[in-house]
């Protein structure tokens, strides 16, 4: 079928058919066109009109997306069944919008990629940053505080130097209002932790430049040693009495590396809806620089330091009998509170109970903490019922003993 619709990334209009034409002819003198007529390899000459093309394609489905009617465009039409917008999502390389479930197999042989080889979570997780920069309503003056962001992150957020960073700058705040959406308002923890990690860079680099600019204008090219300086310098960075080169806090420097790379896929994001192309090509050469150099001037120090400090770190066992008093003083403190609660409904009693009974339960998983503490009650009413599910061939392999245990 040849009655495909492609949109300009100029003028936005519509166009059935010669849309390479249409951008010669009519925007010639644009610095992107003139870029791709003038190469001399007829690869690189396509390369660079396909890209021009997918720009137009993702510029208009932005639109598409934020009024929630209309038909996206996309880079292969599906043939056998409708699809919502929703199951499409842009290559961060080229711009063209995919199944998202065949995107990573089309950015491993991506002509404009780059980078080969990289993790389909990867993939996925910086799309879908490209996208939300694109649908986003803010602009680098424009810092306002959404309210699921306000009711959530701000509220439990300490109020310093760093929280009154943050609300003046809008792709920060835009990156939370990404991440809460993402996570969710019971990760309100993290995303606050990942704020905040940006608003203390952007403070570090002001204090180095001696300037007084946004996060926006950091993601820069000019601006990426300056970067690495200010993760270098929050991360403890130092050499160590053999003159390796080490880092104080080896996950600090991973993570600034991770938000660094969402927050510069926000920016292209915002910068293509906006026409922006200095700003786009600032977010694309910054990102360039990170996944050539990042990995040699932080990464590998980082995890190496990580390494180091796990195998030097002495592993604490718990004594036997020490887990036994442990226990024993739980299973009674359980049954006390929950006569006392019984008799007299009151909520301090329901607390310590609540209490003892997550840390009967931890000790017991001998897992984090943490997965005890969000698992709903509904998951625990839910669970799989051995009884009801057992596998005769793994029951046959069982001890008398083992199968005894399987009916408590």
């Amino acid at each position: 079928m040849y009655d495909k619709t492609l949109a300009c990334y100029f003028c936005e209009k519509l166009l059935k058919h010669r849309i390479q034409k249409h951008i010669e002819n009519v925007h010639g003198n644009e610095m992107m066109v003139a870029e791709a007529v003038t190469k001399t390899s007829k690869t690189e000459r396509e390369n660079k009109m396909k890209k021009i093309k997918n720009l137009g394609a993702f510029k208009y489905n932005i639109k598409v997306i934020k009024a929630g009617h209309g038909n996206v465009i996309v880079a292969r039409r599906p043939t056998k069944k409708t699809l919502e917008a929703k199951h499409f999502l842009p290559c961060i390389h080229c711009y063209g919008f995919f199944y998202k479930k065949e995107l990573w197999r089309h950015s491993r042989k991506c002509p404009l990629n780059m980078k080969k080889g990289e993790k389909q979570t990867e993939v996925i997780s910086r799309s879908k940053h490209l996208l939300a920069g694109g649908i986003s309503t803010y602009s680098s003056c424009d810092a306002q505080i959404p309210k699921e962001l306000q009711e959530t992150v701000f509220q439990k957020m300490r109020t310093d130097e760093v929280h009154d960073t943050i609300i003046k700058d809008s792709l920060i705040i835009h990156f939370g209002k990404v991440l809460i959406n993402q996570l969710g308002p019971r990760r309100t923890g993290y995303v606050s932790q990942r704020m905040r990690q940006l608003g203390k860079l952007k403070i570090k680099l002001n204090e180095m430049s001696r300037e007084n600019h946004s996060l926006d204008s950091y993601i820069a090219p000019q601006h990426f040693d300056l970067v690495i300086s200010a993760v270098k310098e929050m991360a403890g960075f130092q050499r160590n009495e053999q003159r390796i080169s080490v880092f104080d806090t080896p996950s600090l420097a991973l993570t600034l590396g991770h938000n660094l790379v969402k927050v510069a896929e926000l920016k292209r994001g915002i910068a293509i809806r906006s026409t922006d192309d200095v700003a786009k090509n600032e977010s694309v050469n910054f990102l360039q620089l990170h996944a050539s150099d990042w990995t040699h001037l932080i990464s590998s120090i980082a995890l190496a330091t990580l390494k180091t400090n796990k195998f030097n770190k002495p592993a604490a066992l718990p004594v036997t009998s020490d887990l036994l008093i442990l226990k024993n003083y739980l299973d009674e403190q359980m049954v006390s509170l929950t006569q006392q609660l019984s008799e007299n409904a009151n909520s301090t009693v329901w607390k310590s109970l609540a209490e003892a009974t997550m840390t009967r339960i931890t000790l017991f998983n001998k897992r984090r903490s943490n997965e005890v503490a969000k698992m709903l009650r509904t998951s625990y009413q839910k669970r799989t019922r051995w009884t009801t599910n057992m596998n005769e061939e793994i029951l046959g392999t069982l001890k008398p003993v083992e199968k005894v245990l399987l009916k408590r």
